[in-house]
C-alpha cells in the first residue's frame, strides 16, 4: 500500500511550492463543495496553512527588503563601475524607495493571501523587467561614457 502511496505522491513533491500550495487550495475548494460536512471536519488544516503563512510573512518581508537593497547596492557598484558618479542622496533614494517598494508588495500580499501569490509571480516579473531594463540603462550610459571619452 505505502509504495502505491509513494508512487502517487512522488510527482507531487518533486514540483515547486507554489504549485503545491496551489493543488492544495484547488483540492480544498473541491472538497467543500463536494462535501461540505467533510471539509469542515478539515478545516483545522486550512485554519493551520493560514496561520502558518502569516508567521512566515515577517521573515518573508526581511527577506525582500534585504534583496531589494542588495540589489539597489549592487546596481550602484555597478555604476561606479562604469565610471557613472552617482551622488549619495540619490543612492539613498534608491535603496529607501526599492525597501519601500519590497515592504508594500509584501504587506499587500500579507493582507490578502489567496492573491498573495499572484501578486508575488507579477513582482517577480516586474523586478526581473526592472533589472533588465536597468542593465540597458547601465550598458547604454556606458556605451555613451566611452564615446565621449573616446573623442
Amino acid at each position: 500500500m505505502s509504495s502505491r502511496l509513494t508512487v502517487f505522491l512522488r510527482p507531487l513533491l518533486q514540483m515547486g511550492l507554489i504549485p503545491q500550495i496551489t493543488i492544495g487550495i484547488i483540492a480544498g475548494v473541491l472538497l467543500a463543495l463536494i462535501s461540505p460536512q467533510a471539509a469542515g471536519s478539515v478545516s483545522l488544516l486550512g485554519q493551520l496553512f493560514i496561520t502558518a503563512l502569516t508567521a512566515v510573512a515577517p521573515i518573508l518581508v526581511f527577506v525582500l527588503v534585504a534583496a531589494a537593497i542588495a540589489i539597489s547596492v549592487i546596481t550602484l557598484a555597478a555604476a561606479n563601475t562604469l565610471g557613472i558618479p552617482v551622488d549619495f542622496p540619490t543612492a539613498l533614494l534608491l535603496c529607501v524607495i526599492s525597501a519601500v517598494a519590497a515592504c508594500g508588495v509584501s504587506g499587500v500580499a500579507m493582507q490578502v493571501v489567496a492573491i498573495g501569490f499572484v501578486i508575488s509571480v507579477v513582482q517577480d516579473s516586474t523586478e526581473t523587467a526592472l533589472n533588465s531594463s536597468t542593465d540597458v540603462l547601465f550598458t547604454a550610459a556606458a556605451c555613451h561614457a566611452a564615446e565621449d571619452r573616446a573623442g
